[in-house]
């Protein structure tokens, strides 16, 4: 009887000893977590380009306040004031969705000319493909716009194994060569969108501030513009032309029939 309790003492105390770290006991072989990366500490001690091929390039920084990894820069948009400015990135938004990817506006503000947006970009393929899903929170101004990509998570394969997703604050570039990577491919990713939106809204001097009371009432009526409706519905799947007449055909839902350029009719089924 004794062989039997001291056997089951045994085994009891290596089974603590095992999983137990709370008293006092650590798992043998394990590693204690490395802290965050300081972004911006890492960033500054780099020798990275401030652009490539002329697009601008925003690196990460670490937000001292809560510790989170954010990309923040500013554009420029000559010749539009602060709410045209709004108006043509959103729409830039908006005409660039991936609806597959869920990719989708999550909020506008008209009166602080703010909007936001959910991105999901998917790039390379195989053991090399990666997803990045972020928000980026746009704010507008006269003759360009503030940006700032937050919570950004990134799905990828590390040698080849089963992916994984781990936030930019979880990566650490500067012990790994793999991590480094993501971090200037996400960098590349997010320059280019936010060049190319700054692109499409210096290109869009024609556009006008549109009817606010009837966009925000969130239907298409009679005597909208093409940007009002967009900024509703998004592109339409299909354009037809027929004479001065254009329609713009979502699904087999909803026609808008345009005429002198402006909604003539509506067709809801």
């Amino acid at each position: 009887m004794r062989k039997i309790t001291t056997a089951v003492i045994l085994a009891a105390s290596a089974l603590m000893f095992v999983t137990n770290d709370a008293w006092g006991f650590k798992i043998p072989g394990k590693k204690d977590p490395k802290p965050p990366v300081d972004y911006t500490e890492w960033i500054s001690i780099q020798e990275l380009p401030a652009q490539e091929d002329g697009v601008a390039l925003f690196y990460p920084s670490t937000e001292p306040a809560d510790g989170s990894a954010v990309i923040k820069g500013s554009l420029p948009v000559k010749g539009l004031d602060a709410r045209q400015v709004l108006l043509a990135t959103m729409l830039y938004a908006i005409n660039n969705f991936d609806t597959e990817a869920e990719e989708c506006l999550l909020s506008v503000d008209y009166d602080k000319n703010e909007f936001s947006a959910m991105l999901k970009t998917t790039q390379g393929t195989s053991n090399r493909e990666t997803t990045y899903t972020r928000y980026i929170a746009v704010k507008a101004h006269d003759g360009g716009f503030d940006f700032a990509t937050t919570d950004v998570a990134v799905r990828y394969r590390e040698k080849g194994l089963i992916p994984r997703t781990l936030p930019l604050a979880s990566l650490h570039p500067e012990s790994n060569t793999r991590h480094g990577e993501l971090v200037m491919e996400l960098t590349r990713v997010n320059a280019a969108y936010v060049g190319e939106m700054a692109k499409y809204a210096e290109t869009r001097q024609d556009i006008a501030a549109p009817n606010l009371a009837a966009v925000m009432n969130g239907k298409v009526t009679v005597g909208m513009i093409p940007d009002e409706v967009n900024l509703l519905l998004g592109p339409p799947l299909e354009i037809r032309k027929s004479g001065e007449k254009r329609r713009w055909i979502y699904g087999n839902e909803t026609v808008v029939i345009f005429e002198d350029g402006v909604v003539s009719r509506v067709i809801e089924r």
